[in-house]
């Protein structure tokens, strides 16, 4: 059972540092979830109540074709539900956290294979009914300054870290280790032994007696849940913010000396970050790193965008970023982004698990991922594009029409 050589090579592989990249890909979207719905509620004039319950509904709705897809997947393949830790059956309340959205970590004891991601979709919706809200009632209610809201933000982002601290688990050893899950990826040998014989993970997962479900679901809701994951929205808040300030100021601040070491410090966590191998020579890294490095990468993304976005007077404008974003190439992956994300995880283990791919388990990670990955990722996108033109498209235009009609009736 231990050591499992499979592990290591994947420990010591490219692929491993892709898969780090991959997962810490996820904080763009809670950015520029937060950014889009912080500068949709301080541009628009028409923030009654009626539009705050419009936004939320058009947002739900923006969810389900992607939900849908996934539930026809499940019907039609099966939905590789493993329910811990007595091996139940599915009831109605499993798929009613789904459907509803309540549920915003991969909770145990209602686990799909197939929703596996699906937390950060319930997630993304609680930030958004929670968020604009407050901003709601700070920019129309209280008539806060930009300023102001910039401060109040800023202050949220700190709590963020700090609810983070106080909820650490120092006896979740698997929080502690900084497994593959984590963005800080940095297992050791020795850490990764002590992760076989904790957890067993080399046991097929069905044998859930042998797995403490209760430090794993621990650890599933210190790093999925709500309350921890927030603190990339506020960034994306702040983002929007910063960006009106600088409009209303003509872009006149700022110099180069700040924009060079922004640039520099944004590179080299995302070069640390994206770059860790494991190492005997590492030690486990310090919990406030493992609290904050969330919100660190969102700061470096959010600065990124920034320079896009800013005026092309602005010092911080970078043109070249913002040629290479604004291409029409990724257009069509972007529309795509959500209902591809929704269907890779149930894809990618459908055909690498249960189709002539599984023999690629005998070649290095690193030969199989340049097959695997490639043939996913073109599946996923033809499977997207046929839903998005056939299902997704039809069904938002049909309930935007609904929300614009019984509101001119009222």
């Amino acid at each position: 059972m231990y050591p499992a050589k499979e592990w290591f090579d994947y420990l010591q592989s490219n692929t491993c540092i892709l898969s780090t990249i991959f997962i810490n890909s996820l904080e763009i979207f809670f950015v520029i979830s937060g950014f889009l719905l912080t500068y949709s509620i301080l541009t628009n004039k028409d923030n009654d109540e009626t539009n705050y319950f419009t936004l939320i509904l058009k947002r739900s709705f923006r969810y389900y074709p992607g939900l849908i897809l996934m539930f026809l997947y499940m019907y039609v393949f099966g939905d590789l539900e493993q329910s811990y830790p007595y091996n139940l059956k599915s009831t109605v309340s499993n798929y009613l956290v789904h459907l509803l959205f309540l549920l915003n970590y991969t909770n145990l004891d209602h686990w799909f294979y197939t929703l596996h991601v699906h937390w950060s979709t319930c997630l993304d919706f609680h930030v958004y009914v929670v968020l604009s809200l407050i901003l709601r009632q700070l920019w129309i209610k209280y008539k806060l300054t930009l300023n102001q809201i910039m401060r109040i933000l800023i202050g949220v982002l700190l709590l963020s870290v700090a609810i983070c601290y106080y909820c650490f688990d120092s006896s979740i050893e698997v929080v502690k280790m900084g497994v593959q899950v984590h963005p800080l990826d940095q297992i050791t040998f020795e850490t990764s032994k002590a992760l076989f014989d904790t957890y067993n993970l080399t046991l097929p997962q069905n044998d859930s007696h042998l797995i403490d479900h209760e430090r794993l679901s621990n650890f599933m809701k210190f790093y999925l849940a709500s309350h921890m994951r927030f603190g990339s929205f506020i960034t994306g808040s702040i983002l929007a913010v910063k960006l009106l300030i600088n409009k209303r100021e003509n872009f006149v601040n700022g110099n180069r000396i700040k924009k060079y070491l922004y640039w520099a410090l944004s590179l080299c966590l995302c070069i640390t970050l994206f770059s860790t191998r494991p190492s005997m020579d590492l030690p486990g890294p310090p919990i406030l790193l493992i609290c904050s490095v969330r919100q660190l990468l969102s700061i470096a993304i959010a600065y990124s965008l920034y320079t896009t976005l800013v005026d092309e007077k602005s010092i911080y404008y970078n043109g070249y970023l913002n040629q290479f974003l604004s291409s029409k190439f990724f257009k069509p992956f972007s529309k795509l982004s959500y209902l591809v994300y929704l269907i890779h995880w149930r894809l990618a283990f459908d055909l690498v698990g249960h189709t002539p791919l599984k023999k690629l388990i005998n070649y290095h990670v690193d030969r199989a991922a340049l097959i695997c990955f490639p043939l996913v990722l073109i599946i996923s996108e033809a499977v997207a594009c046929c839903w998005y033109c056939l299902i997704e498209q039809p069904f938002i235009r049909l309930t935007n029409g609904v929300l614009i009609t019984s509101k001119k009736n009222k």
